[in-house]
């Protein structure tokens, strides 16, 4: 496992992964979102990428169609507060939780 800041800009992040080649990629959705519009413009893939996984917002469906048309990866979501930690996760089948 490697981990970056993830306050980094999105331009950052995205070159950063290209060294990296993760499997995983576990991420604010706002920040999945700038990354993955970022790799869309300049047609850069993340050949390993196997899934994206979101936490602390709310994930919009156009999250998943930027990373399905990026990468062609599913992205799942991890529900949780700063002040519980995580409290509940997307089901494996479906996007309910």
């Amino acid at each position: 496992a490697v981990g970056h800041h993830l306050d980094a800009d999105a331009a950052t992040l995205l070159d950063w992964l290209v060294g990296e080649r993760p499997a995983y990629l576990f991420a604010y959705p706002s920040l999945v979102r700038e990354i993955a519009r970022l790799a869309l413009a300049g047609g850069v893939t993340l050949p390993d990428l196997q899934e994206v996984r979101t936490f602390a917002e709310a994930l919009d469906d156009d999250v998943r169609d930027l990373c399905k048309q990026a990468w062609n990866v599913p992205v799942t979501d991890i529900y949780s507060t700063s002040e519980l930690g995580y409290l509940a996760l997307q089901c494996p089948e479906h996007r309910h939780y």
